[in-house]
C-alpha cells in the first residue's frame, strides 16, 4: 500500500535528478541561491519546455525549415502564455526562443526534416504495465514519446525531446539519468508491436545541441 498505482515513466529520472541537486546543495552551501535562480525561474523553465516541446510536435516538416522556424518562434508568447503564470511568460518565453534557435542552428531540426518521411508518430501516449521487478507503481507506467522514427537501418527509433541546460561532459551523466525512462518506452514500443528487439533510443538534448 506504500506503493503508487500509477507512475509516470519519467519519475525515477526526475528522482534520480532532484537527488543529485540536492546532494549538490549540500556541497556547495551558499551558492545554493544562486544555482536556484531568482524566484520561479523554475517554473519558467518548465513552461519553456513544454512551448519548446509542442513547437516540435506541430513543426510542419513539409515546409522549408527557416520560414518555418520564424512561424513557430512566433508562436512561443502564445504557448507559453497557456502553460505559464503572467508574471514568468517573459522569462519562459524568452527560454524557449533561445532553445528552439539552438536546436534549429546546431543541426537538430535539420535532423528533424530528414527523417520526416519515416517518422511513425510524435507525442504518442504511452500506458504499459509496471516492470516485473516488484518497485515502483503497482498498476501502470504512463508517459508521452516524443518522437518515434525509422532509422537509416529501417528500425524503430524513440527519440526524446530534452531541454535541460547542460553540456560537455555532464551530458552523459545526465544521459545516464533519464535511463529509465528509455527503458519505458523502447519496452513500451516493443511489447505493443511485437519486436524482437527494443527499438533504439535516443535523446536530444536541444540546448547542448546534441544527441546521444
Amino acid at each position: 500500500m506504500a506503493r503508487p498505482f500509477g507512475a509516470a515513466a519519467s519519475a525515477e529520472a526526475h528522482e534520480r535528478l532532484r537527488e543529485e541537486r540536492e546532494a549538490g546543495e549540500e556541497e556547495t552551501g551558499k551558492e545554493v541561491r544562486s544555482w536556484k535562480g531568482p524566484p520561479g525561474a523554475h517554473e519558467a523553465a518548465l513552461a519553456a519546455g513544454s512551448a519548446v516541446h509542442r513547437a516540435l510536435e506541430e513543426w510542419d516538416l513539409d515546409a522549408q525549415p527557416a520560414p518555418e522556424l520564424a512561424r513557430q518562434l512566433a508562436r512561443l508568447p502564445a504557448l507559453v502564455a497557456g502553460v505559464a503564470a503572467p508574471e514568468q511568460r517573459e522569462a519562459a518565453a524568452d527560454r524557449a526562443r533561445a532553445l528552439l534557435t539552438r536546436a534549429f542552428s546546431a543541426g537538430l531540426v535539420a535532423r528533424l526534416h530528414a527523417s520526416r518521411d519515416s517518422v511513425v508518430a510524435r507525442e504518442l501516449p504511452v500506458l504499459l504495465p509496471p516492470p516485473a521487478d516488484g518497485a515502483g507503481a503497482v498498476g501502470y507506467v504512463s508517459g508521452t514519446i516524443d518522437l518515434l522514427y525509422r532509422g537509416a537501418d529501417g528500425g524503430l527509433v524513440v527519440a526524446d525531446f530534452k531541454t535541460d541546460q547542460v553540456e560537455g561532459e555532464a551530458l552523459t551523466r545526465r544521459a545516464a539519468a533519464y535511463a529509465t525512462q528509455g527503458a519505458a518506452y523502447t519496452r513500451a514500443v516493443q511489447e505493443a508491436l511485437g519486436l524482437r528487439t527494443p527499438p533504439r533510443f535516443e535523446l536530444w538534448f536541444l540546448a547542448a545541441g546534441e544527441i546521444i
